[in-house]
């Protein structure tokens, strides 16, 4: 139970927009988190028009002491990015912050409590995060690739695609977010790909942890940013992802030359592609050997393109027949 007497150490960011299937879920995971610290949840209202207010509202009236509400008449992320990007980064109070999506949500009551704990015996790390089980809209398990890792060099990983911090389980240092939101004007295109600029950003300041446990619940949906079925949708966004990349890497010299960038984004598309048809794989395939050839020697997606070239399969479907 919080304790909305002492001062509030963290506050949590939920964002929210059209989930009323699952923001009950995610706000009651939150709600019961087991702390001996006081915190504060921040929740932001996209304009939802399906009923999500009504619930955020609920929530809000239940625990006054510590639901603040941010709720938009007008879909900010679509019409006024920079207004949202201003929005979803301040009111924060505290030390640290902590993210969770309305559609995902906690599976461990101790989550923040180990993660605060272990951000104040480790002065050098700046963000922790953690595994996480993969959920789809019924709240079923499904298959992902294990979690990857990060090295030593957790932005140079950052910037060739790696990025295995999920949002809603990461929490980090409050002081980081000033620091980055004054970068925000200098960047030469609006970066609409979640929190991916602001952990490579957070990686160029300090280490950043990754815990083995599932601390949460990933929830994959088709309307999602990051895993639309729009074709035209995913190319344009994993296009600005590696521009973004490049631009972080050229303006604090992170080292990666731009060849090793456009590679390894150039692998991320034709992954995510795979699971289209075989014509639309295939366009993919040979823009990318076009552009560089040693591609076809990459074992993992020559795997991918006999799955689904050969067998005419999507790659999680085969998966899903072997377990």
């Amino acid at each position: 139970m919080v304790d909305t007497k002492r001062e509030v150490l963290l506050t949590v960011r939920c964002l929210t927009y059209n989930h009323a299937p699952y923001i009950r879920q995610c706000l009651e995971s939150i709600v019961t988190q087991k702390t001996n610290f006081a915190f504060k949840i921040l929740v932001h209202d996209d304009a939802s028009t399906d009923g999500t207010t009504d619930i955020v509202r609920e929530f809000a009236a239940r625990y006054p002491d510590i639901i603040e509400t941010n709720i938009k008449k007008e879909n900010l992320y679509s019409h006024d990015y920079r207004k949202f990007q201003h929005t979803i980064y301040s009111g924060f109070e505290g030390k640290y912050v902590a993210w969770c999506d309305g559609d995902d949500y906690w599976c461990d009551e101790y989550k923040l409590q180990k993660q605060v704990d272990f951000l104040e015996s480790n002065q050098q790390y700046m963000l922790v995060c953690s595994n996480a089980k993969t959920v789809d809209k019924d709240d079923k398990e499904v298959y992902r690739n294990r979690t990857r890792r990060l090295g030593e060099n957790a932005a140079s990983d950052l910037v060739c695609g790696c990025n295995p911090i999920i949002s809603s389980s990461a929490c980090f240092r409050r002081e980081l977010i000033s620091d980055y939101t004054k970068l925000i004007p200098e960047m030469p295109f609006e970066a609409k790909m979640g929190d991916y600029p602001l952990w490579i950003f957070i990686s160029l300041r300090g280490q950043i942890y990754q815990f083995d446990e599932n601390l949460v619940a990933y929830r994959v949906l088709n309307s999602s940013a990051s895993h639309s079925r729009d074709v035209a949708y995913i190319t344009g966004f994993r296009n600005s992802s590696q521009e973004l990349a490049l631009w972080f890497n050229a303006h604090y010299n992170i080292g990666v030359s731009e060849r090793k960038i456009k590679h390894a984004f150039s692998r991320i598309r034709l992954r995510e592609l795979s699971e289209f048809d075989r014509a639309t794989y295939w366009g993919e395939y040979k823009n990318a050997v076009k552009n560089n050839w040693q591609i076809i020697f990459n074992p993992k997606l020559l795997v991918i393109t006999i799955i689904r070239m050969l067998l005419n399969m999507r790659v999680s479907s085969f998966v899903e027949r072997l377990r």
